[in-house]
């Protein structure tokens, strides 16, 4: 007789679980929100398209955690508290250069950042990557939410 193998959910799988929930959650909140007369932005729009994009990555994470399992010696302490103290750094060196140097080179190298910090393998790859995500998103925020965005002196 075979033995039913036990998979128990690691981290990565809660953390899917919670991302796919409230993303699932923020999109029918901001569903309910009311739109501008003549508009078809309004305040609902930005929390339901980063909800569109939260449930797929949460459900991403839940698959590759269920796929393929961290093993227990490759999380180290410091490289937990070294991805921590970036995650908190970035941004707020993103919100102090943002008006000096713009949104778009501020935003390129938030992103090559943290794609370092992430996944080491493949720069090229990371700098695509990153040009792509900050293409994507001057576009969304100028052209489709009508947001002003640091022009700086670079961009």
């Amino acid at each position: 007789m075979k033995k039913a193998i036990a998979h128990s959910l690691s981290f990565d799988g809660y953390i899917g679980i919670l991302l796919t929930l409230i993303g699932s959650i923020t999109y029918y909140v901001s569903s309910s929100f009311p739109t501008l007369p003549n508009n078809p932005v309004g305040p609902g729009t930005f929390p339901s398209i980063l909800a569109i994009l939260l449930i797929p990555c949460g459900l991403l994470i839940l698959t590759k955690s269920i796929l393929v399992p961290i093993k227990k010696n490759e999380l180290r302490l410091s490289r937990i508290l070294y991805a921590l103290v970036c995650t908190l750094i970035i941004p707020a060196l993103c919100l102090a250069l943002a008006d000096t140097l713009g949104f778009g080179p501020v935003s390129f190298i938030a992103s090559m950042l943290m794609l370092q910090l992430i996944r080491k393998q493949n720069l090229i790859q990371n700098i695509i990557i990153s040009a792509l995500a900050t293409g994507i998103l001057c576009y969304v925020f100028r052209v489709f939410l009508l947001v002003p965005l640091p022009e700086g002196i670079l961009f």
